[in-house]
């Protein structure tokens, strides 16, 4: 019957429409916490720059950050999901994005409270705030070596650009069409 096609129609749209919006919020909500591990992590670059700590070592305490979080160097991660260029961060899950970004800052306040200078008493700093991100995921089944790539946050972006830009020039051609109507 044309009623129960039109209903059926009706509901698989109303589905596909609140997928793709639900597809569309956790992007956004990974492309934010992206962007506030980016924050973080230069508010912990430029203190402890300014603690003695140079290029070589900003790199260092990144790397021992890593093995502390996942069990694995920076380049051990890279090679697990893939990771040709780019930074690490930006194919990780959000739960490790947050979790990420959570030990920097801790130990962005654990090296201001007990006045840490050097990359050495940093860098371990940085490893026992890691370590202890990592038991608190580990203590709720989650292994942040083990979980898989996501998709690339760069790639992310520039589809919704892209979207962005054909929304536009969608909504100026109808525009457009309403006024030489009017007319």
């Amino acid at each position: 019957k044309p009623e129960i096609a039109f209903a059926q129609a009706y509901f698989a749209t109303q589905t596909r429409k609140m997928e793709v919006l639900e597809r569309r919020m956790e992007e956004f909500e990974r492309i934010d916490s992206r962007e506030r591990l980016k924050i973080t992590e230069k508010e912990f670059q430029d203190m402890v720059y300014s603690r003695g700590v140079d290029g070589p070592g900003i790199a260092y305490l990144r790397n021992v950050g890593d093995k502390a979080l996942f069990g694995r160097t920076t380049n051990e991660m890279k090679r697990r999901l893939g990771i040709t260029r780019g930074p690490l961060a930006d194919v990780l899950p959000n739960v490790t994005l947050k979790a990420k970004d959570l030990a920097t800052a801790m130990t962005g306040e654990n090296t201001r409270k007990k006045n840490l200078r050097g990359t050495d008493p940093i860098a371990k700093e940085h490893y026992n705030t890691n370590a202890s991100v990592r038991k608190a995921l580990v203590d709720t089944g989650i292994y942040p070596e083990e979980l898989p790539a996501a998709e690339n946050i760069k790639l992310i972006e520039k589809r919704h650009r892209q979207e962005r830009a054909a929304l536009e020039k969608r909504h100026k051609e109808e525009l457009s069409a309403a006024t030489s109507q009017i007319k």
